[in-house]
């Protein structure tokens, strides 16, 4: 496809023509968008309404809906027709693919289609409808969330550089972003707060023993940096991947939507629960304890790593457990 070709549509000039191109990401990507039959990634685009979106798709798709229907009635009627199917979608997605249909003269496309109709017909008549109409009534795009911002953590940059970049991510709306300084009160205002990210470029600054201070590679994902950002998007979208999982569910479908409700649930328990350092020791303790002792029965020592062993020496076999 190119770009030429949406210059040839009314009202598609040059300029808004390669608007379009580059806000899709090249014509591979409008290419993309023809064949998925997206209408959002055309209707996302500023100064492109729903209605010219429809318009440029069936253009772009040889949809041949003007050139089939001859008059005034006939379009009538495909408009009512439309619009009646429209009426049952519960998404825009469903509604702007439905306003892409049109009527075709190909007899095996034709009875392709009906068939799918009549088979999807009968699926449709063996589920629940009335349980699926209430799930789907209030289904909408994950939103984004907004950030909460949390006073008791901090993100330590080793530059003004750094702390820019990360700005620019908009990581100050989570944590105070503090810059590495040669004050001498500098770590003692470091550990003031609960937990440090230190997101490091070189790695170079000696903090010393701080037992709140998390090393974070700059390069790292953001989730990582900030993991409130992927945490706070599955709780605000919750109610809605719990509703998904319930149409899957319905269409036996399988999906990992079910997992997202325990996993919040148990991070959240984690913030009320009491923390036993002694079990925990105890446990790593056992843990060592069995690992030693698979480990060393394993060893077979020879007579001159036994002499290096009573001289106080450790034999490599052994040097490489410990």
């Amino acid at each position: 496809m190119e770009g030429a070709q949406l210059q040839n549509i009314k009202g598609i000039g040059d300029k808004l023509s390669q608007k379009i191109i580059d806000e899709l990401g090249g014509e591979d990507e409008l290419n993309q968008v023809i064949e998925n039959l997206d209408l959002e990634r055309l209707i996302n685009i500023d100064g492109i309404s729903q209605r010219k979106a429809i318009e440029i798709m069936n253009q772009l798709i040889g949809n041949p809906a003007q050139k089939f229907l001859k008059s005034d009635r006939a379009i009538q009627l495909y408009e009512e027709i439309i619009e009646k199917i429209v009426s049952y979608s519960n998404t825009s997605y469903a509604k702007n693919r439905i306003l892409l249909l049109a009527p075709i003269k190909d007899e095996e496309i034709i009875e392709e289609r009906l068939n799918f109709v009549m088979n999807a017909k009968e699926k449709v008549s063996e589920l629940p409808l009335y349980e699926l109409d209430k799930l789907m009534k209030h289904l909408h795009e994950p939103k984004q969330s907004k950030p909460n911002y949390d006073a008791s953590k901090a993100i330590l940059v080793e530059s003004n550089e750094d702390a820019d970049y990360l700005m620019d991510l908009g990581l100050n709306r989570y944590y105070t972003i503090l810059t590495a300084s040669d004050s001498p009160f500098f770590q003692e205002e470091l550990r003031g707060y609960e937990l440090i990210y230190y997101i490091y470029t070189e790695g170079f600054l000696d903090l010393g023993d701080m037992p709140n201070l998390i090393m974070i590679n700059k390069d790292a994902p953001i989730y990582q940096l900030v993991p409130e950002v992927i945490l706070d998007y599955f709780k605000e979208n919750r109610d809605l991947f719990e509703r998904v999982s319930k149409i899957k569910a319905i269409l036996g479908e399988e999906t990992v939507l079910n997992d997202i409700g325990p996993i919040l649930d148990e991070l959240e328990s984690y913030k009320t629960k009491e923390v036993d350092l002694d079990e925990i020791v105890n446990n790593e303790k056992r843990y060592i304890d069995r690992e030693l002792k698979e480990r060393i029965q394993n060893i077979d020592l020879e007579g001159d790593e036994v002499l290096d062993l009573l001289n106080n020496a450790l034999p490599p076999k052994l040097e490489e457990i410990f």
